[in-house]
């Protein structure tokens, strides 16, 4: 339970600062079978270079001018 509350808080605390949060390994509580992606060796390389790709495009979705959303895609 306090691994969950120490997890919980650097989520809000990266969302009142509106700094994009990566978060990888385990546990990660609000998140649905991240457990079947690994982390390690190749196809873990792939999964995590995924995810930040991911999280870098969100960010730059969220901040583009309404005339440029598409470029961002």
């Amino acid at each position: 339970m306090a691994i969950q509350q120490h997890s919980l808080r650097k989520t809000f605390a990266a969302k009142e600062a509106k700094i994009p949060l990566l978060r990888v390994g385990f546990p990660i509580f609000d998140r649905h079978h991240l457990h079947r992606y690994p982390i390690i060796g190749y196809q873990g390389a792939l999964n995590l270079l995924t995810q930040f790709v991911n999280t870098v495009l969100d960010v730059m979705e969220e901040q583009a001018p309404d005339h440029s959303f598409d470029l961002v895609r």
